[in-house]
């Protein structure tokens, strides 16, 4: 099962549960087909989706990326190309996803 957290920073748009259920459902049908292509995943696992401004996303752009501009979407891998450690009753954090 996949658990997914939104985070937001921003206030240019509404980020209601509305919002959130359809980023959660997303996320979820991403992890799921993921799983199907026979990718081994942790069966508990987390992902965070943060809301941003421009500023803030060209500051992580530039930081992380070299690239002074804004952008759509950022992702953060936890373990890129890695096999997933641990049990499997530890809920793995697969990375962070800043838009």
């Amino acid at each position: 099962m996949l658990e997914v957290v939104i985070i937001n920073e921003q206030d240019r748009i509404e980020v209601d549960a509305a919002l959130g259920d359809l980023v959660t459902r997303a996320a979820a049908f991403a992890y799921e087909e993921e799983v199907k292509t026979g990718r081994e995943l942790p069966p508990e696992a987390e992902v965070s989706i943060t809301f941003v401004d421009d500023s803030q996303i060209q500051t992580l752009n530039k930081q992380y990326r070299d690239i002074d501009q804004a952008t759509d979407v950022l992702s953060f891998a936890m373990l890129e190309g890695e096999s997933f450690p641990g049990s499997e009753e530890m809920t793995l954090p697969l990375g962070d996803i800043v838009n």
